[in-house]
């Protein structure tokens, strides 16, 4: 065998290595959040500076086991599971990067079988906000490891969205403890 089809055999074996080493939602799970007033009213997006109930049902084609769900909270927001909510409740787990992350053990979902987690956001005053992260890790019925997420805007983000092909984005922006761009 030639040296350049071994190096082109070596080349294809880690590049196929490293794109299943990559970590990446599945886009396995669907996620449908809602909001509502603390009495329990639906609303279309929490008024800055008040407390807001965010619900989330997450489902997905087949079995789950082994779900965890843990919430990034963006600088200067909190959120805590409401007392006395049914499910399952968030507790606080390590920091990452600098942000807050809540997390919620599922346990299993059924396939096709909605699971709902409820978070109560107190939304920043004006000016304050950012992107509340969710980021699903389980096990699928074939034992595969299943990486899912959802980005919830809360109160005002630092940048402003702009709507472009169809999808809402915004600036890079420093995270906790970087310099200005």
């Amino acid at each position: 065998m030639s040296l350049r089809r071994r190096i082109g055999i070596a080349l294809a074996a880690a590049t196929v290595a490293l794109s299943a080493a990559a970590v990446e939602p599945d886009g396995y799970v669907r996620f449908t959040p809602r909001w509502s007033a603390p009495d329990g009213v639906a609303i279309a997006r929490p008024a800055p500076g008040t407390p807001a109930v965010l619900k989330i049902d997450l489902a997905g084609p087949v079995r789950l086991r082994d779900v965890v769900l843990d919430a990034v909270l963006p600088a200067g927001m909190d959120a805590s599971s409401p007392a006395g909510a049914a499910g399952p409740t968030f507790f606080e787990v390590a920091p990452r990067g600098g942000a807050r992350v809540l997390r919620a053990d599922l346990g299993g979902i059924p396939a096709g079988t909605p699971a709902t987690v409820v978070l109560e956001v107190r939304v920043p005053e004006e000016g304050g906000g950012g992107i509340l992260s969710f980021e699903l890790r389980a096990t699928g019925a074939s034992g595969e490891t299943v990486r899912d997420g959802l980005g919830v805007v809360v109160g005002r983000p630092e940048a402003e969205a702009r709507r472009r092909h169809g999808a809402v984005e915004f600036r890079a922006t420093p995270q906790p403890g970087e310099p200005p761009r």
